[in-house]
């Protein structure tokens, strides 16, 4: 998960590994590739939906009430 997420396709080598050290056979692969694809494009979602809604709390709190309004009558 958090040491492959920045390689694209680093998925696939943990799975290969993950598949070798508990002893399944290779021919379980493509199945588990395509259990994590569609499991990976949900999280993706809830990852990047988090990471902005955690920053916005930050500054809220940071900045105070009003930091968004201030932000834009700025520019």
């Amino acid at each position: 998960g958090v040491v492959m997420s920045a390689i694209p396709g680093g998925g696939f080598v943990a799975e290969t590994v993950i598949i070798t050290i508990f002893g399944f056979p290779m021919t379980a692969l493509p199945l588990i590739l395509i259990i994590s694809e569609i499991i990976d494009i949900p999280a993706t979602l809830l990852n990047s939906t988090s990471n902005v809604t955690s920053a916005m709390l930050i500054t809220r709190i940071v900045e105070g009430k009003g930091w968004l309004q201030r932000l834009v009558v700025s520019k």
